[in-house]
């Protein structure tokens, strides 16, 4: 030291120029003028470690061909020569990595927020590879987990899956838009198996699943299917009116048309109605239709809500005439272009080399025959329907059967007698024979002594077993047994509403007849006409055990069960005179 206390200072420390320590407290080895606090000036040999002083975690450690660094306890760097020659920076995986600034080339430590995430272009990776920017690959392949990879094969992007392994496209992140199955089919929205090589699904109503479209003006937009020997196309034509067409490549022709106004043409591409097929072929037909069901198999329908003359429900041309014509009025014309009286009308000849008839035994009915001259039949009877429906000849008496209505038409232009299975209807009166009561005229199936016959001359008689009952004449009407009403209102009465009057009601008989009105409550008897105020009423109140007499709704005179007879109320009732009123004296 410069001093006793040991303290100050001197100039400077020298060995030669091996070691020096000059004044500014720097020492030199194999330098005199040290730069630093340990300035060497050649090679500085060490066994194992290197450390910053107050901080012992933080070093550098150095083993037989193997250097380490530490810092705070973490290793930063780690190279070791040996097979592999590896150099680990922040082997432990406690540190972010960074290349260049902090964008640039980015690894994600555990001590950090992006633990064991790469970027590249980023220092903020959301994955375990997170690219900001373009990616390039001159020659190599991405391969990803479960041995899929994504490949450069000659120039062109091959997506390699696994067996047994498919190929998902999902926008945004979300549910699957398109899948490669492991046998190549593809599926476009499709959510279960594939069945074909292209499948495309959607869960909207009334959307497009698959469109195909053109850009250019009046273009012609179309899908294609083929084999090794055509090519069919089915599409849009802008040039016809945006009409849909199927058309294939070898006959270089559209073979069916449907229009905007839903025109479906076969054979032309010009349809004027809405199902037109057109063909100009010899020997061949232009349409066919064919059910070879063998029981119950049915060609053609045609329907239509109309169903009268103006209705053409099937027509027949040939060179612009009608030949055959079927309207909705159920007539048939045969040579006519206008509606004629008959349902079926033949303009011409008409031949017929077996039975006329509405069915296909022969025996079926139909509307009329009209003829010019007569009808002559060979044999003795005209079959109407089937072997029931007849008009025979035998024995000198016509006989009428059907199992269908019998009507007798007189040319007066209605039907003036139709008999059906259940009742004979005549719009013309119908004369027979008198009967009696045993036989009347008008009887019943199962009870031919019950009925309706002719007593007398203007006298009609009801009987029932044989017996007459009633007998309605011009003047009177008997009734040979009591008389019990069915109405409800339990009147007796000449109208259908049970208040009409009739004429005259006598009871007659050998002695003790009698009008007897029977109830618990009240009977009348009424006298007047309902066409002025003039009435009068015997009325029995049964509650009241009382007989009461009325005179224009006024009620006039009581007579009590107990035997006394009172006026109808206290000193309304006249009695002799005008001025002296009847009134009940109690004593």
């Amino acid at each position: 030291s410069g001093s006793s206390a040991s303290t100050a200072s001197f100039g400077i420390l020298k060995t030669a120029n091996d070691f020096i320590v000059n004044s500014n407290g720097r020492v030199g080895i194999n330098t005199t003028s040290p730069d630093y606090k340990l300035d060497v000036a050649g090679n500085i040999g060490m066994n194992e470690y290197l450390f910053h002083n107050g901080d012992s975690d933080t070093y550098l450690h150095m083993l037989d061909d193997r250097l380490i660094l530490f810092a705070g306890g973490d290793n930063v760097l780690d190279y070791e020569e040996d097979a592999s020659s590896t150099l680990k920076i922040a082997g432990g995986g406690e540190a972010d990595v960074t290349i260049g600034d902090s964008s640039t080339f980015f690894v994600g430590g555990s001590q950090g927020s992006y633990d064991a995430r790469v970027g590249i272009g980023t220092s903020t990776p959301g994955y375990a590879l997170d690219v900001s920017g373009t990616i390039r690959a001159l020659g190599g392949n991405i391969f990803l987990s479960g041995a899929n990879s994504i490949k450069n094969v000659n120039n062109a992007l091959l997506l390699d899956a696994a067996t047994s392994q498919h190929i998902s496209l999902r926008p945004n992140n979300g549910a699957e838009a398109m899948r490669i199955n492991s046998n190549g089919l593809v599926g476009i929205g499709e959510s279960g198996t594939i069945y074909s090589k292209l499948s495309v699904a959607t869960g909207s109503t009334d959307t497009a699943v698959v469109k195909a479209r053109s850009t250019a003006t009046n273009g012609r937009a179309s899908y294609q299917i083929g084999n090794d020997a055509d090519n069919w196309y089915m599409g849009i034509d802008g040039g016809n009116s945006d009409g849909f067409f199927i058309a294939d490549a070898v006959g270089s022709s559209d073979r069916l048309v449907i229009t905007q106004a839903g025109n479906v043409g076969i054979g032309t591409s010009s349809p004027s109605n809405t199902l037109h097929t057109y063909a100009n072929v010899s020997s061949e037909y232009a349409a066919l239709i064919e059910n070879d069901q063998a029981t119950s198999g049915h060609g053609l329908q045609v329907h239509s809500d109309g169903n009268g003359s103006g209705t053409i429900l099937f027509d027949v041309d040939a060179a612009g005439s009608s030949r055959f014509r079927v309207k909705g009025d159920g007539s048939v014309l045969i040579g006519f272009t206008t509606s004629q009286a008959e349902k079926l009308a033949v303009q011409g000849d008409f031949k017929a080399t077996g039975n006329i008839s509405g069915s296909a035994t022969s025996t079926g009915s139909f509307g009329r025959v009209f003829s010019a001259d007569d009808i002559e039949l060979g044999g003795n009877a005209i079959i109407l329907n089937t072997a029931t429906g007849f008009v025979t000849n035998a024995g000198g008496a016509m006989t009428l059967q059907g199992t269908g209505n019998v009507i007798l038409d007189a040319g007066a232009g209605a039907d003036e007698v139709t008999l059906t299975t259940s009742v004979l209807t005549s719009t013309v009166p119908i004369n027979v024979g008198s009967g009696n009561a045993s036989s009347p005229v008008y009887s019943f199936t199962g009870d031919t002594d019950t009925g309706i016959f002719r007593v007398g001359a203007n006298n009609l008689g009801i009987s029932t077993g044989g017996t007459q009952r009633i007998a309605v004449a011009s003047v009177n009407t008997e009734f040979s047994t009591g008389i019990v009403s069915t109405k409800a209102n339990g009147l007796i009465s000449g109208s259908s509403t049970s208040t009409g009057s009739f004429g005259e009601l006598q009871v007659r008989g050998a002695g003790q007849e009698k009008i007897s009105l029977f109830g618990n409550q009240q009977q009348f008897i009424n006298f007047g006409d309902a066409a002025d105020s003039n009435s009068g009423m015997i009325q029995y109140d049964h509650n009241n055990n009382q007989l009461q007499f009325y005179a224009n709704a006024t009620n006039i005179l009581r007579v009590l069960g107990s035997g006394f007879v009172l006026p109808g109320s206290d000193g309304t009732v006249s009695l002799g005179s005008t001025t002296r009123k009847w009134k009940e004296l109690v004593v």
